[in-house]
């Protein structure tokens, strides 16, 4: 019985998405529920959120075991013809042009821990941000510490910075504002995983720590939500 069925334009952002998510991921297995894929990110710092219902539709549920060689050979429906079809099968979910299949693998959708926050629950700081160049800012990096810090001035996120970098501020009012009153510094594991061009940015706080809500657009109707909880930073350290 067929479960999905959408264009090869549509298909293509599911799988582009499936991919994003396993480069956060923590886990070989890719759960996907009412077309959105849920997971905790590698390190344990958080969990991520890729909603796809308005971009392919909803309704689309699955879990399956993350096979690198299966992925790679789902680009080859980007340029079909024809829809691209999930059919359930036994022991596997079949996706197909009806002319190439690939096999994924089912495993359980039990949730693993992972519990993705209703956004009413955290307390915001400041101001949202937003970074223009995602990109950019990336690719200062020469280290390979997996993280940056975030900086926190009088309880608004004015800047960031990648280990072996100069400090990214959002803006020049930010610049401005970088010796004003109370300031911390937050390790964020998950930045330099974010994928696209522009994030939005907020820090919150719940539960006594500090963590950053981040929002990316990576497709029209298709969102990547990240509850990522911060480490304060030593002032020593």
């Amino acid at each position: 019985m067929s479960i999905f069925s959408t264009t090869a334009a549509k298909a293509d952002w599911l799988f582009k998405s499936i991919k994003y998510a396993i480069k956060l991921s923590a886990t070989r297995r890719v759960v996907i529920r009412n077309s959105t894929i849920v997971g905790g990110i590698k390190n344990g710092c958080g969990d991520f959120r890729i909603s796809l219902g308005e971009a392919i539709g909803k309704g689309l549920d699955l879990a399956f075991i993350y096979e690198a060689d299966k992925l790679r050979q789902l680009d080859s429906f980007r340029n079909s013809k024809t829809n691209i079809n999930i059919f359930d099968r036994e022991a596997h979910f079949e996706v197909t042009d009806k002319q190439r299949s690939v096999m994924l693998w089912k495993c359980s959708a039990t949730s693993s821990g992972t519990l993705f926050q209703d956004p009413s629950k955290f307390k915001p700081i400041g101001v949202q941000v937003t970074v223009k160049d995602l990109e950019t800012v990336k690719k200062e990096s020469r280290s390979t510490l997996p993280y940056v810090y975030l900086n926190v001035v009088e309880d608004q996120l004015i800047s960031l910075k990648v280990p072996g970098a100069s400090p990214h501020y959002f803006d020049p009012d930010s610049y401005d504002e970088k010796d004003d009153g109370d300031n911390m510094a937050l390790k964020c594991l998950s930045f330099l995983m974010l994928p696209g061009k522009k994030a939005n940015l907020k820090i919150a706080e719940m539960g006594g720590g500090y963590w950053l809500l981040a929002e990316i657009e990576m497709a029209l109707g298709a969102s990547l939500e990240i509850q990522e909880q911060l480490i304060k930073k030593r002032s020593n350290s």
